[in-house]
C-alpha cells in the first residue's frame, strides 16, 4: 500500500510539473504554437486590424518597449524580417522575476485572414539569466527536464498560452 501511495505521489508531481504540455508540430516534432484569433466586431477596417495586432503584440508577445519595437522595424535590412503590421518576426519574452529567470526567443508569423489573425510561433530558444548568448532550442531544454528550469518553463508556457488565447 505504501508503494502505491509513493507511486501516486510521484505521478502527481510529474503530472503537475508537465501540466501544460508544449504544443508540437506533428510533422517536425518541434515546439510550435499555431492558431487563429477571431477578429473582434470592432476591427472592421484594415487600419483597425493592424492597430489591434500592434497593441496585442506589444502588450502580450514581447517585453520590448514600443519604441524598441518601432526602431527594430525601422532599421530592418530585409522585409522578410517583418510580419503583419510591420512588426519584427524575432520576439523575446521573459519568465518574470523567478529565482531562475529565463527568456524565450522565437520567430512569429502573423497573417490576416477574413475570419481572424493567423499566428505561428516557431524556432523557440530558451536562455537562462546567466547565459551570455542565445540558449539552446527549447526541445533540448524540455528533453533535459532540469528541475531548476521547470518554474521558468512553466511561467513562459503560461504566459504564451494566455497571450495567444485572446486579444
Amino acid at each position: 500500500m505504501k508503494i502505491l501511495l509513493v507511486a501516486l505521489l510521484c505521478l502527481l508531481t510529474f503530472t503537475s510539473a508537465h501540466a501544460q504540455a508544449w504544443p508540437r508540430n506533428p510533422t517536425t516534432g518541434k515546439v510550435e504554437f499555431k492558431g487563429t484569433l477571431p477578429w473582434p466586431a470592432s476591427a472592421k477596417t484594415e487600419a483597425q486590424r493592424r492597430a489591434l495586432v500592434r497593441r496585442w503584440y506589444l502588450a502580450k508577445l514581447t517585453d520590448e518597449t514600443p519604441q524598441a519595437v518601432a526602431e527594430s522595424a525601422r532599421t530592418v535590412v530585409s522585409p522578410t524580417l517583418l510580419t503583419y503590421a510591420g512588426l519584427p518576426i524575432a520576439v523575446v519574452i521573459g519568465s518574470d522575476r523567478l529565482p531562475n529567470h529565463a527568456t524565450l526567443a522565437y520567430i512569429i508569423d502573423l497573417k490576416p485572414l477574413p475570419r481572424g489573425l493567423s499566428f505561428q510561433l516557431s524556432e523557440l530558444q530558451f536562455s537562462r539569466v546567466n547565459d551570455t548568448h542565445l540558449g539552446p532550442e527549447l526541445e533540448q531544454v524540455l528533453t533535459a527536464d532540469s528541475v531548476a528550469d521547470r518554474p521558468a518553463l512553466a511561467a513562459l508556457r503560461r504566459r504564451l498560452a494566455s497571450a495567444l488565447a485572446t486579444w
